[in-house]
């Protein structure tokens, strides 16, 4: 997904892949590019067209692409989703398709060497660009890594303290008590088809499967 830094009003009027086909200003061009490593989640224009990216872009005429994570949003590269497949979802997996995908571009634009790539991510996405900047140092000169959690932990405790101080000791309480309250639900066979109405679920709730969502979430919780 490509945007290049034009005024607001000509954004929508464009084509996603547009750059391909023409510049809009010959002359006045950049060698700072700037890349957006999507997460666990769908690929969007939003990111690149609105906030601080958008307007890193305006300031240093960058052009700005989007990557989609793999398994996510179109960028499925398997028949299905099984867990044999799900092998291929790992972060080494997802650095090696920054870095491709960069060199890809970098061969496509006839981009030269004094390119500069930045990459911009956030929460597990932060995480991406942090080990990007370290494992493939040629391939990017900086990262802009937002709310990381860079230093990996079983049961971190500590972000339920964090969330904990943000919402205060009342509203802390309640939510604990909404937890609480779900989880017996869960416990409790009779319970399911409230919680599958409450919560309007894909699929109905099983108890008893340790790999239903909800039951994953009361294991995280």
């Amino acid at each position: 997904m490509f945007r290049s830094p034009v005024p607001d009003n000509h954004i929508q009027t464009l084509p996603d892949n547009w750059f391909d086909n023409q510049r809009v200003d010959h002359f006045n061009t950049s060698d700072t590019l700037f890349v957006l490593v999507d997460g666990e989640s769908e690929a969007s224009d939003y990111f690149i067209t609105v906030g601080a990216v958008s307007e890193y872009a305006k300031q240093f005429n960058a052009l700005t692409v989007d990557l989609e994570h793999r398994y996510y949003g179109h960028s499925v590269p398997t028949e299905d989703l099984s867990v044999e497949n799900l092998r291929y979802l790992t972060v080494g997996q997802a650095l090696k398709d920054t870095e491709q995908f960069i060199g890809y571009l970098n061969r496509k634009l006839s981009l030269t060497n004094n390119t500069r790539w930045i990459a911009f991510g956030g929460s597990y996405a932060g995480n991406l660009v942090a080990f990007l900047r370290e494992k493939y140092p040629h391939a990017v000169s900086g990262s802009v890594a937002s709310s990381a959690p860079v230093e990996g932990r079983y049961n971190y405790r500590e972000y339920f303290g964090a969330v904990g101080r943000v919402l205060g000791s009342e509203c802390s309480k309640q939510v604990r008590e909404a937890i609480n309250q779900l989880e017996l639900q869960i416990k409790t066979p009779k319970s399911w088809s409230t919680i599958d109405r409450e919560f309007n679920l894909c699929a109905p709730l099983n108890g008893t499967d340790r790999l239903s969502p909800p039951n994953t979430m009361e294991a995280e919780v």
